[in-house]
């Protein structure tokens, strides 16, 4: 996504670990908020199909989550399914997702959509449900039962 060659991507810098952040980083509650800007958030799935905390926050604000179909199976089964609480994208078709994202013919899916996962994260994915919730699908996984 960082290198998707279009006008309707905004690139956020990450703000780094193991400084004193100053009053122009994102972080903190300011991270929120500024998620809450946007109409839709991208995280990927990194190296190792990494459940990352930032799928449940980019939903959590109201934004569109896109996500990398790479973890697509997990996510599943947490409750996020494409065109209905979030969408994935992969390399080949990122770029066609984001501009049907942005294009006003779809506003009012898109903000089902954005709805939906919002509701999706408020009802089942707060942060002390997470742990849990990943900790079953690693169980079931690897054969292990609690």
């Amino acid at each position: 996504m960082w290198h998707l060659e279009t006008e309707d991507v905004v690139r956020l810098d990450h703000p780094g670990y193991g400084k004193k952040y100053g009053s122009e980083d994102i972080v903190g509650a300011r991270y929120y908020e500024e998620l809450r800007k946007w109409l839709c958030g991208f995280c990927d799935g990194h190296t190792f199909r990494y459940l990352h905390p930032k799928n449940f926050e980019i939903a959590s604000v109201g934004s569109l989550l896109l996500a990398d179909r790479i973890i697509e199976g997990p996510m599943n089964e947490l409750g996020f399914v494409d065109q209905e609480t979030c969408i994935f994208c992969d390399r080949e078709d990122a770029k066609e997702k984001v501009e049907w994202i942005v294009d006003d013919r779809n506003r009012s899916e898109v903000d089902r959509i954005r709805a939906a996962g919002m509701g999706l994260v408020w009802g089942k994915h707060l942060t002390r449900h997470r742990a849990g919730d990943i900790d079953k699908i690693f169980r079931s996984a690897l054969g292990v039962w609690s």
